[in-house]
């Protein structure tokens, strides 16, 4: 029975640090997919995980063992890809809803001075604030305003509103 002991200890150390670099991969995993144009990782991150799945599950099959451990890492990892995406989404939500505050701006000045605001500014935004934290992209010509916002997903799709319709539409790339 004391021969037991160590082999005991080093497998509950070595289950410890595999763990360990699973909650570190699924952490990085969560940023990444939290970020801007996170679509990529998307489509490099989930096949990965797919495959992970595969060969573990038949692992645990075949040697019965590690079961509630494979189940506590699904787990990890599942909350790493809500909790990721999730964050995202509530970004894109932000981004329209400032981009829903500069459109009331622009119509109200529109409304007061008859013509659109020639630049940001003159309706109260920095230009160069709407690009880098929002992705937001305001531009008047020939007295028609241009409104755009680019997608999270992907930095290639864009919103763009449509003064004559009042309505967003999405235009892939």
């Amino acid at each position: 029975m004391p021969t037991d002991q160590p082999t005991l200890i080093q497998a509950t150390r070595n289950s410890w640090v595999f763990s360990s670099w699973h909650l570190a991969a699924a952490t990085v995993v969560c940023f990444l997919l939290s970020q801007r144009f996170a679509q990529l990782w998307l489509f490099l991150i989930v096949p990965s995980l797919f495959g992970w799945l595969i060969a573990a599950s038949v692992t645990c099959w075949r040697t019965r063992s590690h079961g509630k451990h494979f189940i506590g890492l699904i787990a990890v990892w599942i909350c790493a890809l809500v909790v990721g995406t999730q964050l995202r989404h509530w970004q894109e939500t932000r981004i329209r809803a400032h981009a829903e505050q500069i459109l009331a701006k622009t119509e109200d000045y529109m409304s007061k001075h008859g013509s659109c605001p020639k630049q940001a500014e003159d309706i109260g935004e920095s230009r160069e604030k709407l690009r880098r934290k929002w992705g937001i992209v305001y531009a008047c010509g020939e007295s028609v305003p241009m409104l755009a916002y680019m997608s999270l997903g992907n930095g290639f799709d864009r919103y763009y509103y449509d003064f004559k319709n009042k309505v967003w539409t999405f235009h892939p790339d």
